[in-house]
């Protein structure tokens, strides 16, 4: 399915160019979606895991960009968790919103926001990092505190580590 748009062959003129500047210039504000998977390892929710990537020491949660594939935030989130975790898992909440203070974005107009969703493997299953990730880390929600959240986890991640705390008190 080739797509054509009037300005998909570019033009050599200083018209065409200018215009294409003041197109670009006018163009809103956008926002970029998110969903950040927190992986509970069963239905007890007081344990989940977390990841790390190759050029980072703290932890984070796995997820990633919705796809224009992608039905439904839900589906994203499945997609992300079995694409990062090789587990196969179903939706068990909505855990909130968030802006995320992404270092691709911070000097820009544009900006990330993640839906958060509560998740659960459909089956025991051992978790393996995947993708991006380089490792995969159980972290027992009983034994995070605020020290905790500051010392391990990634800066970005530390609001929703937040708001996993409230969902689980919850």
């Amino acid at each position: 399915n080739a797509r054509f748009y009037a300005g998909s062959k570019v033009q050599n003129s200083s018209e065409w160019r200018a215009g294409a500047v003041w197109s670009a210039q006018q163009q809103y504000d956008k926002v970029y979606p998110t969903v950040d998977c927190v992986i509970f390892t069963d239905t007890t929710f007081s344990k989940i895991w977390m990841a790390k990537k190759a050029n980072e020491s703290k932890l984070r949660f796995v997820g990633g960009f919705a796809d224009p594939n992608d039905n439904s935030f839900e589906e994203t989130a499945i997609r992300e968790a079995r694409e990062e975790t090789n587990l196969t898992c179903v939706i068990a909440g909505y855990i909130g919103s968030t802006k995320i203070d992404d270092w691709r974005y911070r000097n820009e107009f544009d900006k990330i926001i993640t839906n958060i969703f509560a998740l659960v493997p459909i089956e025991k299953q051992k978790p393996m990092a995947m993708d991006d990730i380089k490792e995969l880390h159980m972290v027992d929600l009983n034994k995070v505190d605020v020290d905790f959240v500051k010392n391990n986890i990634q800066p970005e991640h530390q609001n929703i580590m937040v708001k996993v705390l409230d969902f689980v008190k919850k």
